[in-house]
């Protein structure tokens, strides 16, 4: 394990790279399909488009769409309440992405479907399920990618690359961060948004979301943002708000209607409420995660109140003892939430010396939106895993493609490939 020296990587709890090699830098995304994302379903829980099921399962294709933009744009056009779109996880804009939504049946919806295709989101409908679509519905996503622009010979690259990923193989897999996207890319804050919204810090909250600037965000965005800033200081009208800002515009509406910070950041949508609380748990865990690697704690070992996934069977036990866990077996680490339950045990010291530092209390979790806690497995096992190196204008282009369980992040595999000095110009982060 290696110390990261990045403010980002410190200020997300990215603290370590799981291996010690050298990185090859590079560039990411220069085209949208230089990052390609396939969500996988489990088919054990979709049936038939003829059969009686009361839910529509398709498939959403977008180019260059997040996936709230997409389940926004699809609301607008068929008149479904985004709360009544089933999706299972979060997709990045800056990418060309399949994943999978289940809206109710209702007669004429499939002709409603159709009329909403377009060159940069499709929706197709492909079977049905009994009910809406679930995180625990959906096994993983497959992932190809073109890492660009690397200044170094093929050959070197080549044994970088080997190197790394033999490293990874002896650890068992990388250590299972939540990766940069969880807290914005430009604009890495959305776990800070969700610490004072668990706080009740609501004043804090909404200068968090609406009026603090961060050094690559948009020029008229950073400027949209500094008049705001004014306007909750007493100077001036309420600016024009680009349409970027959307959950911005809500916020600061509804704070010139009721002049009460927690009504306002309260009228947001629940499930982005809920993104912000879900990303401050996440920066927990990763916090959570460095900590046991900086007290020497391996994620192939376990500790005094750990569990213990079997990946054979599927069984989780706790464990009384230190000891290092079987190969067909992964330590799992709580994601805090106000069901996550706190002992004397080693594994339990850990976690309450994170929340200390933080000043929260695992009841904190259980408002305005209950944040219930889960576990993650301390390793992120690689699948499917191959790589071809190629030479073109002057440079090397490293092709990648991989499987990642459910909750995985590519960009954290791609972060001990690259290693880069800035993740944010070089379109990782």
């Amino acid at each position: 394990m290696m110390r990261s020296h990045l403010n980002i990587d410190r200020e997300t709890g990215l603290e370590y790279y799981t291996t010690s090699t050298m990185g090859v830098g590079g560039v990411l995304r220069a085209g949208l399909n230089d990052f390609v994302v396939d969500e996988v379903i489990d088919e054990r829980y979709i049936t038939s488009l003829n059969s009686s099921a009361p839910y529509i399962l398709c498939r959403l294709s977008k180019i260059g769409i997040d996936t709230f933009e997409a389940l926004r744009r699809i609301s607008r056009a068929t008149g479904i309440p985004v709360g009544f779109i089933g999706y299972a996880g979060l997709k990045d804009s800056k990418a060309t992405t399949t994943q999978y939504i289940t809206v109710k049946y209702r007669d004429g919806i499939f002709n409603t479907l159709n009329r909403f295709n377009n060159d940069r989101l499709r929706i197709d409908a492909v079977a049905k399920c009994y009910e809406s679509l679930k995180p625990r519905m959906i096994l993983g996503n497959r992932f190809r990618i073109v890492i660009r622009e690397v200044d170094l010979n093929p050959s070197i690259v080549k044994e970088r690359i080997e190197d790394t990923f033999s490293q990874i193989e002896d650890i068992g897999g990388v250590l299972a961060y939540f990766g940069y996207q969880r807290f914005g890319s430009t604009r890495p804050n959305t776990h800070k948004v969700g610490y004072y919204i668990v706080k009740g810090m609501w004043r804090e909250a909404i200068y968090e979301l609406l009026a603090n600037t961060y050094p690559y965000e948009n020029v008229k965005i950073k400027s949209a943002r500094e008049k705001i800033a004014k306007y909750l200081e007493g100077y001036g009208e309420l600016p024009e708000i680009p349409y970027k800002l959307y959950y911005e515009s809500i916020v600061l509406k509804n704070l010139k209607k009721t002049l009460d910070y927690r009504k306002a950041i309260l009228k947001l949508p629940r499930y982005v409420l809920r993104l912000f609380i879900n990303s401050y748990q996440a920066y927990l865990f990763n916090k959570i995660l460095s900590l046991r690697i900086r007290k020497g704690i391996l994620p192939g070992m376990a500790v005094q109140g750990d569990k213990i996934l079997s990946l054979k069977t599927g069984k989780v036990v706790k464990v009384n003892d230190e000891g290092i866990v079987k190969e067909d077996h992964v330590v799992l680490v709580d994601v805090p939430g106000c069901s996550t339950l706190l002992n004397n045990t080693y594994s339990s010291i850990i976690i309450r010396q994170i929340l200390e530092d933080e000043d929260v209390n695992i009841l904190d979790f259980k408002h305005p939106i209950e944040a219930k806690g889960s576990l993650r497995p301390a390793l992120m096992k690689i699948k499917d895993l191959n790589y071809r190196v190629e030479f073109e204008n002057n440079s090397s282009t490293i092709h990648l493609n991989f499987t990642l369980d459910r909750g995985m992040y590519a960009t954290v595999l791609l972060r001990e490939i690259m290693k880069p000095e800035n993740p944010v110009t070089c379109n990782l982060a």
